[in-house]
């Protein structure tokens, strides 16, 4: 029995069904919001189509090839704020599929993240989906399925999970063990993503953002703190979320003041860097950082008009 969160369970339940069933695509690309459980979902997928119990992203398997999205894994090349999946991680990839399982009847490989593969990785995973190998099997994973070449993504089955209300999010965070108190910030910030949320109450990762911001507006030495953010925040592993996450935080701010202009134009602000993440090559994420913090310290003393 899965201890998955329901919201996980149909892609789960559909992928195991079509392997026992032998109509499993030979590749999946699933499509998860970020902080909705991926990686949850992919070790419970992995485990029931192996038929193996235990961690298999920690530990490995000798059938299983398995590409992690985390700044720890060193399968990424180039770690760091622009982690991206090489060539050569992906031509790995592609011989250790063209070979025959040690243990199992089939071998798996899985990619997180798919959507920060090189166009030069998109191009040599491509040609192994075309030809994929007998009785092998491809799992993607993407909260960002318009960055995946569409050729990758036309050569996948797409399953999708989608968000639950926050109802039954809020209730299985307190299954949990979180207090409902503590919530109702972290569901804004991260627009109600369990997984985010459970996260920073368990400190497995740094302070809630909008807390550090708070922090910003009352600390002595602002502009000295809000330069050291910058430079620690240009390192986040997902920009496009970091932005986000701010956009919600600014967006109550706006309700709350509706009056207040600058609280208008820095939303805009916002909305123009997450633009240019996406349409520039190299944005300097470090001094867009230091742009937006300057600016956001400002929405302190200013004054509705």
């Amino acid at each position: 029995m899965s201890d998955l969160p329901h919201w996980l369970l149909p892609v789960h339940d559909e992928i195991v069904s079509r392997f026992e069933s032998e109509k499993l695509a030979h590749a999946s690309l699933i499509v998860v919001p970020s902080g909705w459980g991926v990686v949850e979902l992919l070790e419970q997928v992995v485990a029931s189509v192996a038929a193996i119990k235990g961690d298999l992203r920690e530990f490995g398997h000798p059938d299983i090839k398995w590409l992690r999205s985390n700044q720890d894994g060193e399968t990424l090349s180039r770690p760091g704020s622009n982690l991206r999946i090489g060539v050569d991680e992906v031509r790995s990839v592609i011989e250790f599929m063209n070979q025959s399982p040690l243990y199992l009847t089939h071998r798996l490989a899985v990619i997180e993240s798919a959507d920060r593969l090189t166009t030069e990785a998109s191009n040599a995973l491509l040609k192994i989906l075309e030809e994929p190998p007998n009785d092998h099997y491809f799992f993607l994973t993407t909260a960002y399925e318009y960055r995946l070449l569409p050729t990758v993504r036309s050569r996948c089955s797409t399953l999708r999970v989608y968000r639950a209300e926050s109802s039954v999010v809020s209730h299985w965070l307190q299954q949990q063990g979180t207090n409902p108190s503590d919530l109702t910030d972290l569901m804004v910030e991260f627009g109600g993503a369990p997984f985010h949320v459970r996260d920073v109450l368990r400190r497995k990762v740094q302070i809630s953002f909008l807390q550090q911001l708070r922090d910003l507006w009352s600390t002595r030495t602002p502009e000295k703190v809000a330069l050291d953010m910058a430079q620690k925040l240009s390192r986040s592993e997902d920009f496009d979320e970091l932005i986000s996450r701010w956009q919600r935080t600014t967006y109550r701010l706006v309700v709350a003041r509706p009056k207040l202009l600058e609280a208008h134009q820095f939303f805009a602000r916002l909305s123009d860097v997450k633009r240019k993440n996406t349409d520039t090559a190299g944005l300097n994420k470090q001094l867009e950082l230091e742009i937006l913090l300057f600016d956001w310290l400002r929405l302190k003393t200013a004054t509705p008009r």
